[in-house]
């Protein structure tokens, strides 16, 4: 965890066979990236919001802190 994080990232347990592989499940994947919010976090975000993978009721799959940063990239998608 930097210090700059709010919350640890979700265990890599949370994952998803695929084939022979294990997948991140993007709720996780999503998590990591509310949590780390750089720049090209925030970029993917908004690429996952666009393409309809994850929208504003996700909010409700992380705590508060996280929600909110997650919900300012919803009202602020071109930002």
């Amino acid at each position: 965890m930097r210090e700059e994080e709010l919350l640890a990232n979700p265990d890599v347990s949370d994952a998803e066979a695929a084939d022979q592989l294990r997948v991140l499940s993007l709720k996780a994947l999503v998590q990591i990236k509310i949590t780390a919010f750089r720049d090209k976090d925030r970029t993917h975000l908004r690429d996952l919001l666009e393409v309809g993978l994850i929208d504003a009721s996700w909010g409700r799959h992380y705590p508060p802190e996280l929600a909110a940063r997650l919900q300012a990239l919803v009202d602020t998608p071109r930002r």
